[in-house]
């Protein structure tokens, strides 16, 4: 493991850039936050070109198994724990970063089993929605997360944190509208369109067969593609005053029904 002890060292200062979305765009790189994340990154078979750790604050036992599962082509870097700190995303004590190559989200890349659970999100501004999304998804064992259109970086540490890791074990693709309509036609995928003006409840509507779930963006919802004849709507009954729930919060509960169904539960 190689030490790094001053800040103007070329590698942590491109680590640094990788913070930012300009910089994860100029490198083509993904950085990952934390020692768990770090952890279930590797796991999912994500292949890092470097690894940031701090001695100080990692125990040694999870240094080695890092390393041992990490090729040896992996470079580790250890930096004492003031300087680790330039490292951090947020307010968030950071004792180990990994870096890897940006992984291809092409929609081809994707692969559907027997009977699919797909959701899709169109526009979503907020990287925390994506996480929280991808959360649920794992939960309730979705297949696939398809972004259309999206307002964020997928990988924004943000939505990374959010999923607790689930980032990585979830395939993802990223498309336009149109280019994930046609792709749901040429898999044979129904598309249900989740609208607060929908007539038909969640619960009423089968989520036990080959399914996409679309949710729109955070203030709009979804935009007038979704509004094919061919393309059922599904809304949430609401009670109060509010019209609508969060998008993470309105996928969980779609999400979920659609295990209970699937799962007879």
């Amino acid at each position: 493991m190689k030490k790094i002890s001053s800040p103007q060292n070329p590698r942590l200062k491109n680590a640094i850039r990788l913070k930012t979305s300009r910089g994860r765009k100029t490198q083509r790189r993904v950085i990952v936050f934390g020692l768990r994340e770090v952890q279930r990154a590797i796991a999912s078979g994500i292949q890092p070109l470097e690894i940031f750790l701090s001695q100080e604050l990692v125990c040694e036992e999870d240094c080695q198994a890092l390393q041992a599962a990490t090729a040896p082509t992996t470079e580790f870097y250890d930096l004492p724990a003031e300087l680790m700190q330039r490292l951090k995303y947020g307010d968030r004590e950071v004792s180990a970063v990994l870096i890897a190559q940006r992984p291809d989200l092409s929609l081809n890349k994707i692969v559907l089993d027997a009977c699919p659970l797909v959701v899709i999100l169109e526009s979503i501004e907020k990287p925390g929605n994506i996480g929280a999304v991808l959360r649920s998804m794992d939960g309730a064992g979705a297949s696939a997360l398809i972004l259309a259109d999206p307002q964020c970086d997928l990988l924004h540490p943000n939505c990374i944190r959010a999923s607790m890791g689930s980032v990585f074990t979830t395939p993802l693709a990223v498309a336009t509208t149109p280019q994930i309509l046609a792709w749901c036609q040429s898999q044979d995928l129904p598309v249900l369109a989740a609208r607060d003006s929908a007539t038909d409840c969640y619960t009423d509507v089968a989520l036990n067969r080959p399914v996409a779930l679309a949710f729109g963006n955070e203030a709009s919802g979804l935009s007038s593609h979704w509004g094919n004849a061919d393309i059922d709507s599904i809304g949430i009954p609401m009670a109060g005053v509010s019209d609508s729930l969060n998008v993470s919060v309105a996928a969980a509960v779609v999400l979920f029904e659609a295990r209970r169904q699937r799962h007879n539960v």
